[in-house]
């Protein structure tokens, strides 16, 4: 018989399984693929963190820790030279005095080489290097203008080096240095003023003496110092469009600014009007100075800012901050391309995959229109089951298995029922067992009533009872069913503790024992009065944890005893160890009572006849209950 196919309830289960797919794959690509733009936009955040950790490092080092450190050195080294210390007291004696002392010349002159000395050493950097003394005015100078070295020993009556840093230079402790901005042109020179750093270190007259006589300036070209950022960033962060490193002191003048290369920020230093951030960039200047640490990405606007803060130990009226600004086109935004691209691809793998799953559904469920087919067939009675397996191919197969998936089931309940079911004979036996021997009060008719019940009521082959001698050497056979058993008996069987037997097992651990197969198992000991036993099952007899003795069940069928059935038989073994243990306990206490009375009956003897002769009685006594009297002739 052929089947007609229903394309629709094929359709039907395609979709329903389909619908409920979708959202959920297209919710985990969606939420993966936010997650790797969220990654992605991270990962970004973090390396442009890291590249401004390293900006900041780098000009530090570059800046600081080279150019204005040595520069700092250099200046504390002419100003702690012999000949500056030499000239600085001659000429304060001079200004003291108005004599001119003999060594004066010798001292300059020696000056002087220590200036063209240090002028030679960075030609491209020191512009000049001059002695100012303490009123202000310049005596002794070098310059190094347009790659042209001057010297000027003379007293320059009429220029004045004097101004606040000056001042300020003249109060620093010995070895310090005061560090401004300024700008250099020599007198007459038709060249552009160089804009500088001066470098103000205090001379003392020497000697230990922390009086300062005068002032060494080392001037310093701000313009190498600015080409190492504009270097660095060039050649180690590739210099990007919208990056901007800027460098001011704690005052907001500004020592570097890479937007600025010509350094025009210099050119009102010498009219006296310097250009700071408080009036160039006046919300830069707030942020600055309400956060004086440092800072690290820190949002200003659509810029990210980074902010280094920068003291050297020699120079201590100045501080710097190192500044470094990325516009909006370097900072990772909400809608960066990158992490876009990889939302927008994992939105497209999961359309894919989605699709991928519908070819799949589709060619797995069409099994199930012809499967819906046969069963409202097979429900109509139009086909008989064979038939219909048979036109299920595959799915045939599948339901075969679950057929015998099914009839498995079904045998595992059966036997699991047959179980419950033996497990409940079991009970029941054992009960009926004890409450017919419940009404024996001799033990021996208790012990050998209960084997026999035992072998009638499980259909057993042989029972014994076995107990432990007093020193615990043996196992000595008690109780036996049977006429075997009273052969048994006869015989005086015994079993060694521990020796290699079931009896000898169980009383050595104190466990259960099974041997389901005597003719393999090494346990088992085949006795010729018992020889059909093929199963065999040791059980303790114990009062706390000491074994007194044995029972013994043997079988005529092989794998007759099952280990989830040891609880019921060891139930039996308690009972006849607490019947055996308080008979031994009993005819132990007759015993003690009998020996008890003879002894008593024997010392009232001898203390009877002790008294007779101790006081003379004679003659019998009669007691009447009331008082003892001697029995007369009469009576």
């Amino acid at each position: 018989m052929s089947l007609n196919n229903n394309s629709k309830s094929g359709k039907s289960v395609h979709s329903y399984v389909l619908r409920r797919v979708f959202p959920i794959i297209m919710g985990v690509f969606v939420l993966l693929g936010l997650a790797g733009a969220i990654g992605i936009q991270s990962t970004e955040y973090f390396e442009l963190s890291k590249t401004h950790e390293a900006v900041l490092s780098e000009t530090t080092r570059r800046v600081f820790d080279n150019a204005i450190e040595s520069a700092v050195t250099q200046a504390q080294a002419l100003a702690a030279a012999g000949s500056v210390q030499e000239f600085a007291r001659e000429a304060e004696r001079i200004t003291k005095t108005g004599v001119v002392p003999s060594g004066l010349i010798q001292g300059q002159v020696a000056l002087l080489r220590d200036f063209l000395n240090a002028i030679n050493r960075q030609q491209a950097n020191y512009v000049a290097v001059r002695y100012v003394m303490r009123a202000g005015l310049i005596w002794s100078e070098v310059t190094n203008y347009g790659g042209v070295q001057a010297t000027n020993p003379n007293f320059q009556a009429g220029v004045r080096a004097g101004t606040a840093a000056l001042q300020q230079s003249l109060t620093l402790p010995q070895g310090s240095a005061n560090i401004e901005q300024a700008v250099f042109q020599l007198d007459g020179a038709d060249e552009s003023p160089v804009p500088v750093l001066r470098f103000s270190t205090p001379v003392s007259e020497g000697g230990g003496s922390d009086v300062t006589l005068g002032v060494i300036q080392l001037d310093v070209a701000a313009e190498p110092i600015a080409d190492l950022t504009g270097t660095l960033l060039a050649q180690e962060f590739d210099d990007p469009a919208g990056r901007r490193l800027i460098i001011v002191n704690d005052r907001g003048q500004y020592l570097i600014d890479t937007s600025a290369p010509d350094l025009s920020f210099f050119s009102g230093l010498g009219t006296g009007q310097s250009v700071s951030l408080a009036i160039t960039e006046p919300t830069l200047d707030r942020l600055l100075r309400s956060n004086p640490g440092d800072l690290l990405m820190n949002s200003e606007g659509e810029s990210l800012l980074s902010v280094h803060s920068v003291t050297l130990s020699d120079v201590p009226n100045t501080s710097w901050r190192v500044i470094l600004i990325d516009s909006a086109g370097l900072v990772p935004g909400p809608f960066n391309p990158l992490a876009l691209a990889a939302l927008a691809g994992s939105v497209l793998t999961g359309l894919v995959v989605v699709l991928l799953i519908g070819v799949i559904l589709q060619r797995t469920l069409r099994p199930l229109e012809t499967a819906s087919a046969v069963a409202q067939q097979l429900a109509a009675g139009k086909i008989n089951p064979g038939e219909a397996l048979s036109q299920l191919n595959p799915m045939g197969e599948l339901f075969q298995a679950f057929d015998q998936i099914s009839q498995r089931m079904s045998r595992l309940t059966e036997e699991l029922s047959a179980h419950a079911d033996r497990n409940a004979r079991n009970l029941e036996i054992a009960a009926r067992i004890s409450r017919q021997t419940a009404t024996l009060s001799d033990i021996d008719s208790l012990m050998n009533r209960t084997i026999n019940l035992i072998c009638d009521e499980y259909g057993f082959y042989h029972a014994q009872v076995f107990m432990v001698d007093e020193i615990g050497l043996n196992a000595v056979l008690l109780y036996s069913r049977g006429e075997t058993g009273a052969k048994l008996l006869a015989q005086g069987h015994k079993i060694p503790v521990g020796s290699r037997s079931v009896i000898g097992s169980v009383t050595a651990a104190g466990k259960p024992v099974i041997v389901n197969d005597t003719e393999r198992a090494a346990a088992h000991v085949s006795n010729p009065l018992l020889p059909d036993t093929r199963a065999e099952l040791g059980l303790p007899l114990q009062i706390g944890d000491r074994v007194i003795g044995a029972l013994d069940i043997q079988s005529t069928a092989p794998d007759a005893f099952r280990e989830d059935e040891i609880n019921t038989f060891q139930l039996l073994a308690d009972q006849m160890a607490i019947a055996l243990h308080n008979a031994r306990l009993l005819n132990q206490s007759q015993q003690r009572i009998a020996q008890i009375d003879t002894l008593n009956r024997q010392l009232t003897r001898v203390a009877w006849e002790e008294t007779q002769e101790k006081i003379g009685l004679a003659g019998d006594y009669r007691y009447d209950l009331m008082e003892v009297q001697p029995v007369t002739g009469e009576d």
